[in-house]
């Protein structure tokens, strides 16, 4: 249903890493994980996802470190996030470190119902006219930023401002990039 969109698991069991990726990969998904917030950060440094899914606390994660390392980067810096939770109490602490999480899971999480949501999450998102990216290209691969959006399937156009103020249309083509 959304073939190509991409979505970074945080997780540190391997089991649960496995069963994440080729459960979404099955439904058409683009999955890459990660058993460290470092390695997330790192990737998302140079890479565009449409989704993180994040366990915060097997991971032991500092979330606001994390929030505040991810906030640096300006592509990801409003990057969804869907939070697996083993603490229904803790949720309010996460909103308030992370105003960008869409949906929190408690565990045990039922892969049916996580699908469920990310699906209609994208459906949802896809019928609105959002940005990808708002901020300076300069600290983005122009390249990959265009691929990731070739291989999301995303129709339209991109504008961009330039510093003197001049707006420039790039209608976006199905196979735009497969002559470059």
């Amino acid at each position: 249903m959304f073939r190509g969109k991409s979505i970074v698991v945080l997780d540190d069991s391997k089991q649960v890493r496995k069963i994440l990726t080729s459960v979404l990969k099955k439904h058409g998904y683009l999955v890459t994980a990660f058993a460290s917030a470092e390695e997330t950060i790192e990737f998302t440094e140079n890479n565009l996802p449409d989704l993180l899914i994040i366990d915060f606390y097997k991971t032991g994660i500092d979330i606001g470190s994390f929030q505040q390392e991810l906030g640096e980067i300006p592509h990801v810096s409003s990057l969804p996030i869907f939070c697996i939770s083993g603490n229904k109490q803790d949720d309010n602490r996460l909103l308030s470190y992370l105003p960008n999480i869409t949906h929190i899971f408690h565990k045990p999480v039922k892969i049916k119902d996580l699908i469920i949501k990310i699906n209609s999450y994208f459906e949802h998102s896809s019928k609105q006219s959002v940005p990808i990216f708002n901020g300076d290209l300069g600290s983005v691969d122009v390249w990959k930023l265009l691929k990731h959006i070739e291989e999301s399937g995303v129709t339209g156009y991109i504008e961009v401002i330039t510093k003197d103020s001049k707006k420039i249309k790039f209608t976006l083509i199905k196979g735009m990039l497969d002559d470059l």
